[in-house]
């Protein structure tokens, strides 16, 4: 069944959305572990088993 070129569209647009949300969350994760760091030391190194 071949799909309509709106619905192509629309699938296309939600994949894109979903990947930017995907990505803006990973790096919202990576500067709160950044920020953690730079202001926690080394006991969060150590709780997450992440080295730096």
């Amino acid at each position: 069944m071949g799909r309509t070129e709106s619905e192509y569209r629309d699938s296309e647009r939600s994949v894109y959305i979903h990947n930017f949300i995907k990505t803006f969350c990973q790096s919202a994760r990576l500067h709160t572990w950044i920020y953690m760091v730079l202001y926690h030391g080394d006991h969060v190194t150590s709780s997450t088993g992440y080295t730096i």
